[in-house]
């Protein structure tokens, strides 16, 4: 397996990490250094939090490694065959450019297939954490190709922020999980780039009472969205 020159530490890691120690922060780090670059798998039978958390960063890591190392194949198997269809054309008459033409158009479609599937994989992780983390909110029943574009954009949006970080926000607030009032938030309500923008500079947050954390809001505003087209 080919294997980039790095790998990511999320933040939603930061969470398990507070929980330890230096000493034991410090074994964690070297031990995951040594998976990624030798495929050493640490002992830390004398410390199952030690033994937790690397297991969940591990799995990160593989999953990161096989994505990389598919997208290898990927570009070296389009190398070889736009080579050999370059030197092919060279020996043929004229019709053969077309023949070649749907070949790389074929290449570039299952090309843009496995994307596709990379993409509604990582929509699939967010809306589990969704159904995890906001498990007062309305569930999503379905992931429509909307939602996943809707997903990407967010992702973009987010410029450093995971959507664990985003959601756990959401949780905290009585207003948008409807502990102060009728209405409550949705999975799309959350995607939209303006009430992702604020749910992030923490115009939700909790401010005392219900009571004053409500009329704090644009109720005007919030029946606009209601009216919005739905997913």
């Amino acid at each position: 397996m080919k294997k980039p020159a790095y790998f990511q530490m999320y933040l939603d890691n930061y969470e398990a990490l507070q929980c330890l120690s230096e000493a034991q922060v410090g074994r964690l780090v070297m031990a995951v250094y040594a998976y990624a670059i030798k495929e050493t798998e640490p002992d830390f039978t004398d410390d199952p939090a030690l033994q937790v958390t690397f297991a969940f960063i591990r799995r990160n890591i593989d999953r990161e490694f096989e994505s990389y190392s598919k997208k290898c194949e990927r570009n070296q198997r389009n190398v070889m065959n736009r080579c050999e269809s370059t030197s092919n054309v060279a020996s043929r008459n004229e019709s053969i450019p077309n023949v070649t033409s749907r070949n790389e158009s074929l290449e570039e479609e299952k090309e843009k297939e496995e994307e596709r599937e990379e993409e509604h994989s990582l929509s699939a992780r967010v809306v589990t954490q969704f159904h995890e983390i906001c498990d007062e909110l309305p569930k999503v029943k379905k992931l429509t190709a909307k939602r996943c574009d809707s997903i990407q954009a967010a992702q973009a949006h987010l410029s450093g922020t995971d959507f664990a970080d985003l959601f756990r926000k959401v949780a905290c607030s009585d207003f948008l999980c409807g502990r102060s009032g009728k209405w409550r938030a949705d999975f799309d309500w959350i995607l939209r780039p303006d009430n992702l923008t604020r749910i992030l500079e923490g115009s939700f947050d909790n401010r005392g009472s219900p009571q004053k954390m409500v009329s704090s809001y644009d109720i005007g505003e919030l029946e606009r969205i209601n009216t919005l087209e739905g997913y």
